[in-house]
């Protein structure tokens, strides 16, 4: 049995100039996820939209409050040379997640 925060859900985003006027909207169905999940794959489809459509200047807004106190702020290569090394520790082709403690 699935757990109780696990359902059939959607999402769907619309993507707006800094004026308000209308880039694109789309929307996705999922047969089992969590709303939290849900949002997450939404901000991951707009933000991939929005790259194929060549924006790179993008604030990204939701009304979920499990991820409203969340910041992304970008850090150099130089500054980010941990996660660069672990990155380059990848020796072959698996969507597993390896974790590091």
């Amino acid at each position: 049995m699935a757990p109780a925060d696990v359902s059939f859900a959607t999402v769907g985003g619309i993507m707006r100039y800094q004026n308000g006027g209308w880039i694109l909207g789309f929307n996705r169905f999922f047969k089992n996820c969590s709303v939290f999940d849900a949002e997450l794959w939404g901000i991951l489809d707009g933000l991939a939209l929005l790259m194929d459509r060549g924006y790179d200047n993008v604030l990204i807004q939701t009304d979920n409050l499990e991820i409203g106190h969340w910041s992304i702020w970008h850090i150099s290569k130089e500054d980010n040379h941990d996660a660069n090394c672990l990155f380059k520790m990848i020796h072959n082709r698996r969507d597993n997640l390896c974790l590091f403690e």
